[in-house]
């Protein structure tokens, strides 16, 4: 648990210091270390309080997501002189069979702390993938 706060912690000094890219990251593996600790956690009292914070990581971190593919179609569009068109954010989803596949304990586990099933596949695919 101490580790996922460090990681957290430095998720939002991350994002408050406009490092973006380095905070969605973060926020990731702090909510991906928090998934652990609620499997190892018995008390459904603190799962539940540890399950809101990992829904509130993966939303930022998807906030953040949006922010850098909007500055990222933005500077294309300024650069090519075009203008932009809505373009979807690459996500774990379109990634090739075999990369990135999903635990389905740690999925089904997500899900009773209530978060979505797609937001919880993608993030474990993120995890998974930044991991190999």
């Amino acid at each position: 648990m101490e580790a996922a706060s460090a990681i957290a912690h430095k998720a939002v000094e991350a994002d408050r210091a406009g490092r973006l890219e380095e905070a969605r990251s973060l926020y990731e593996d702090a909510a991906q270390g928090l998934i652990e600790v609620c499997k190892a956690t018995p008390d459904e009292r603190t799962r539940s309080g540890i399950s809101a914070h990992v829904e509130h990581y993966l939303n930022r971190a998807q906030e953040i997501e949006g922010v850098i593919g909007r500055r990222a179609r933005g500077a294309v569009a300024q650069s090519s002189g075009a203008q932009s068109s809505p373009a979807n954010p690459i996500s774990a989803a379109a990634l090739p069979d075999g990369v990135g596949s999903v635990d389905t304990a740690a999925l089904e586990m997500m899900a009773e702390m209530g978060i979505s099933r797609e937001q919880a596949s993608d993030a474990l695919k993120r995890f998974d993938n930044d991991m190999e």
